[in-house]
């Protein structure tokens, strides 16, 4: 009711996925932003943290819900309204790039476990992985992400679990030899990666901690999003 076709079929994901097959498209695919605004919305999420590739569905969520409170909240007064979240990035984080093809973003769903850090990575296999990260010929380590895509994407994830700038860090390291400074990253990525690990290594081992904190945080939102709807509604029915 608040979300214009036009709207739906200008995101990024959608053109991009859809191609100019647009018209044989699943609604899936068009409509599901609509879904994760309704996610945000449903649990008053005042800020959100999300990547650059994800800023523009966060921007979607923010009109969406602006609609609907001017739409149906207008006489309600603040306190019926939905909550507009807020972007929140870390400038040096926003988008961290495939360790195989620096020209596209890390991701999950990667087929190939090489592009990507996870979480369960133990300290070898990032060591591993990270040896391998695609970078260039190019003597020394500078951060210009046009012209040294690579290696630039090694700045950004070490200033990233260092919570420094990429510049800072190619000016320390612009002395470095690739493989050195691939060792170096290395060793920054697995001193926050390790202790992750350690902990879901932990938590794997009590399946009773785990199911009790599911439970709880289940009981936590169903109150939060019963809260949510029954303001929307009363909004609606005003």
């Amino acid at each position: 009711c608040c979300t214009p076709l036009g709207w739906l079929k200008r995101m990024t994901q959608f053109k991009s996925k859809a191609g100019k097959q647009q018209d044989e498209s699943s609604a899936g695919l068009l409509t599901y932003p609509v879904l994760q605004a309704a996610d945000i919305a449903l649990y008053d999420a005042q800020l959100v943290p999300v990547g650059q590739d994800q800023l523009q569905h966060l921007e979607f969520a923010r009109d969406v819900v602006q609609a609907f409170n001017s739409r149906f909240c207008a006489n309600g007064g603040s306190n019926k309204q939905l909550v507009v979240p807020r972007a929140v990035v870390v400038n040096s984080a926003a988008r961290v790039m495939s360790l195989k093809d620096a020209t596209s973003k890390m991701s999950k769903s990667d087929a190939s476990a090489n592009g990507r850090i996870d979480l369960s990575d133990d300290a070898d296999t990032i060591v591993k992985k990270i040896k391998r990260a695609q970078t260039d010929a190019q003597d020394g380590i500078s951060y210009n992400i046009d012209e040294r895509p690579g290696v630039s994407n090694l700045v950004g994830i070490m200033a990233a679990v260092q919570n420094r700038t990429p510049e800072d860090i190619a000016a320390e390291f612009s002395g470095f030899r690739t493989g050195d400074f691939k060792v170096a990253v290395a060793d920054a990525v697995i001193s926050q990666v390790s202790p992750i690990t350690q902990e879901m290594e932990r938590l794997r081992k009590d399946e009773g901690y785990v199911r009790d904190v599911l439970v709880k945080g289940a009981e936590t939102a169903r109150n939060i999003g019963s809260g949510t709807i029954l303001r929307a509604k009363e909004c609606m029915l005003e």
